[in-house]
């Protein structure tokens, strides 16, 4: 799994992609001196598992305010100024998808060895990158000198949002179980939430770096939302079947086992705090 949310399926043993992997042009920046590669590894199945790429035939319509309002933020950067996965920075500045938070993070998802399901979350988030020229950096020594830096005034690192939303059609996050036997996407469901949204619109939302775990009794057990949030969910279907709000984010990935009176536990560490539960006899294996 790669931080652009792609999955690559490949052979244990030789390294060799099962279900096909090519290279595919991208995007190339305007920096001087600066190498862009003309191309990128692609998988051939499954497809990208959140957004990296953006027009304003994607803009969100959650509410006539929102949607004005992103499209004056987005109009400031020529629609975007986004030209599909792997867009870099420009002195114009650019729509980068994922952004540093977005994508897949560094927890990683967890495998379901009866589905044969590897099971990960994901955030479809974006940033402002624009960058500018400077005439010298006092900080950097005088053999490797910073020629350029980014430029805040045109944006710098800001996220594509308004009021904490998105500027495209949500889901803004996901939860996804992709079937490795066939490259295809068992599931997806709309994972998190987002403040202030409409009601009963299951838009998904941030992930802040936790994880899945998946047990043998078929369940999955995830935090990992700004929200503070923390899930069990049907390992086949999708479907949630239990939560709870923590009093902190949980950026981790549980844990779980059985005690010696036989009782299962799962725990997830929150912020200052290691939290655990008793899974119900009817769930357990």
């Amino acid at each position: 799994m790669s931080k652009m949310a792609m999955l690559f399926i490949l052979d244990r043993e030789t390294g060799k992609p099962i279900y096909g992997v090519e290279e595919r042009p991208v995007p190339k920046g305007d920096l001087p001196g600066e190498y862009y590669s003309p191309t990128q590894p692609f998988p051939l199945k499954p497809s990208p598992l959140s957004r990296l790429s953006f027009t304003m035939d994607d803009l969100a319509k959650l509410t006539p305010e929102h949607e004005k309002a992103c499209r004056e933020l987005l109009e400031k950067f020529g629609g975007g100024r986004n030209r599909g996965a792997f867009t870099p920075a420009t002195g114009e500045g650019a729509l980068v998808l994922p952004n540093t938070r977005g994508g897949a993070e560094w927890t990683g998802g967890t495998f379901d060895a009866a589905l044969g399901y590897y099971i990960i979350n994901t955030t479809d988030s974006g940033s402002f990158r624009s960058i500018r020229k400077q005439d010298a950096d006092p900080k950097a020594p005088p053999e490797s000198p910073r020629l350029y830096d980014r430029d805040s005034g045109l944006g710098g690192n800001s996220n594509a949002s308004v009021k904490g939303w998105p500027c495209w059609q949500p889901p803004w996050g996901r939860l996804t179980a992709i079937d490795v036997n066939t490259g295809d996407i068992a599931w997806q469901v709309p994972f998190g939430t987002t403040e202030g949204t409409p009601e009963g619109m299951k838009t998904g939302g941030n992930n802040s770096g936790g994880g899945p775990i998946s047990t043998a009794g078929g369940l999955i057990f995830i935090g990992a939302t700004k929200d503070r949030i923390f899930h069990a969910f049907a390992a086949k279907t999708g479907e949630e079947l239990w939560s709870t709000r923590l009093e902190e984010i949980a950026q981790s990935v549980p844990v779980t086992w059985q005690g010696r009176d036989g009782v299962q536990y799962v725990a997830i560490a929150a912020g200052s705090k290691l939290v655990t539960f008793k899974v119900p006899a009817s769930e357990r294996p």
